[in-house]
């Protein structure tokens, strides 16, 4: 449990993409980190999806403790609870970038 994420919170010119999606796109945020938690648990969306809309930072944060669990990363369920109140949209493009540039790797 000794790893963190390679990717860095403010990296949205790394995928553009994705930050124009969260940024721009109604409904964004819950689908790409749904897509990013879907990268990880290979299960469907719509879990993620939902915890995301009806419970924003917490549901985030589950969410986001999904990926670190992936990855071995040290959990920090309050951290990310503060960091989907305050800064969502960096955290969910920063877990899309995470997972997609891993995956690529494998």
């Amino acid at each position: 449990m000794n790893e963190d994420w390679e990717e860095p919170f403010f990296g949205c010119l790394n995928d553009l993409g994705s930050c124009l999606v969260v940024g721009l796109v109604p409904c964004g945020a819950p689908v790409v980190q749904a897509l990013a938690v879907k990268g990880v648990t290979h299960d469907s969306i719509l879990v993620p999806f939902a915890l995301y809309v009806f419970l924003f930072s917490i549901g985030a944060a589950y969410n986001r403790s999904q990926i670190r669990n992936y990855y071995n990363f040290k959990v920090e369920f309050i951290t990310d609870c503060c960091t989907h109140c305050f800064c969502s949209p960096c955290a969910v493009c920063q877990e899309y970038r995470e997972v997609k540039f891993r995956n690529k790797r494998q």
